[in-house]
């Protein structure tokens, strides 16, 4: 005999047969699962919001200044904690005094971009730009003549959204 001598292996154990199967669902799941969460990701550009409400959180009481009265509200409007009134002369004058703040309290700087404006709710060409004026940081006021009763929204303008507090100005 030659000196050749053959090699046996032991045979590698059979995996039982519901291992491959069960291993493969859990790796369907598991990717399908990713899909999904990547999926959801993707989907949030599409249904991020760029309007948020305004809350009014109690009346502004008739006064001088306010004869038909307003609502002071807050909100958080992207990083910005909003808080303000909006109070109505007898005239119909719109006058608002908005601070924002972080949420960790400090005012919004100055060079903020801001925009404050009334429109009726469902109106197209109703919207009143309202100039304001800093005076303090992060607390701005403005004044607007409202040209009638209805369902007006006010509107608080920052970058990328847009706070709403909807306000009733009757007759």
């Amino acid at each position: 005999m030659s000196g050749h001598r053959d090699r046996v292996t032991p045979a590698k154990p059979a995996a039982p047969p519901g291992a491959a199967r069960q291993a493969r669902v859990v790796a369907l799941v598991i990717g399908g699962l990713s899909l999904a969460l990547i999926g959801a990701f993707i989907a949030m550009i599409f249904f991020v919001q760029d309007e948020v409400p305004l809350h009014a959180v109690g009346p502004v009481p008739p006064g001088p200044g306010a004869e038909r009265g307003g609502l002071v509200f807050q909100g958080t409007v992207n990083v910005w904690t909003v808080n303000g009134r909006v109070a109505l002369d007898a005239e119909r004058n719109a006058h608002v005094a908005v601070a924002l703040t972080t949420t960790s309290g400090e005012p919004a700087p100055a060079r903020l971009p801001l925009g404050l404006a009334l429109d009726m709710a469902g109106a197209e060409g109703t919207r009143l730009a309202m100039p304001h004026r800093l005076v303090a940081p992060g607390n701005y006021i403005a004044s607007t003549q409202v040209p009638s009763a209805g369902h007006w929204r006010l509107r608080v303008e920052l970058p990328e959204v847009t706070g709403i507090l909807k306000l009733d100005v009757e007759d």
